[in-house]
């Protein structure tokens, strides 16, 4: 499995999801989207890859303390997440791979994993660069553009600030265990609106 998450806009989280290989790895990516917390997230800012084959583990668990339990629920029991980088050293995403069982990556899987990540981020770029594709500009091609769409029409009906928004979209989601880009399509069509007086929407 991976994911490659290009970051265009802030120098500490991710924006949107590049590319999933099967719905366990965008599962993982939401998850971590939702509760702010996880590897890819953490390899993202810190620019260090995060190897873990198992989850399980009660040092992993307690790091990420909501993630996990959900990331077992997955069926997910090792996780390695490696930053992409330009030549110059800037952050723009992370590829993250998945194991279904505990396990390390032996030495010649590592150097693949750091070998495709190495080369994925001058692609990743280049994707989405708007000159080179006129299409990516649209934030509503990518899933997460429409949860930050959501998030700024539930600050709108509100009447907060849309982090304050987006937090209690992401709140909701964990909660209700509901896919967050669900709900947020939920909000964009109308079928779910929020009053000052009634923030639970009706």
């Amino acid at each position: 499995m991976s994911t490659a998450r290009p970051s265009r806009c802030s120098p500490a989280t991710p924006v949107g999801t590049w590319c999933t290989t099967d719905i366990t790895a965008e599962r993982i990516d939401e998850l971590e989207f939702t509760l702010g917390e996880g590897p890819g997230l953490t390899a993202f800012r810190s620019s260090v890859p995060e190897l873990h084959s198992d989850v399980a583990d009660p040092v992993t668990a307690t790091r990420w303390p909501m993630f996990v339990p959900e990331l077992v629920e997955l069926g997910v029991r090792a996780v390695f997440a490696f930053p992409l980088r330009m030549f110059n050293g800037a952050r723009i995403g992370v590829l993250e791979l998945y194991r279904a069982q505990p396990g390390r990556l032996d030495a010649q899987h590592y150097r693949a994993a750091a070998d495709y990540a190495a080369a994925l981020g001058p692609v990743v770029v280049d994707e989405l660069d708007p000159l080179r594709n006129p299409t990516v500009v649209d934030p509503a091609l990518f899933p997460r553009g429409k949860v930050h769409m959501a998030a700024g029409m539930m600050a709108v009906q509100l009447r907060v600030s849309p982090a304050a928004a987006l937090a209690r979209l992401r709140a909701m989601a964990f909660a209700q265990h509901r896919r967050i880009t669900v709900i947020a399509q939920d909000i964009i069509a109308a079928r779910l609106r929020f009053r000052p007086d009634d923030p639970g929407g009706n």
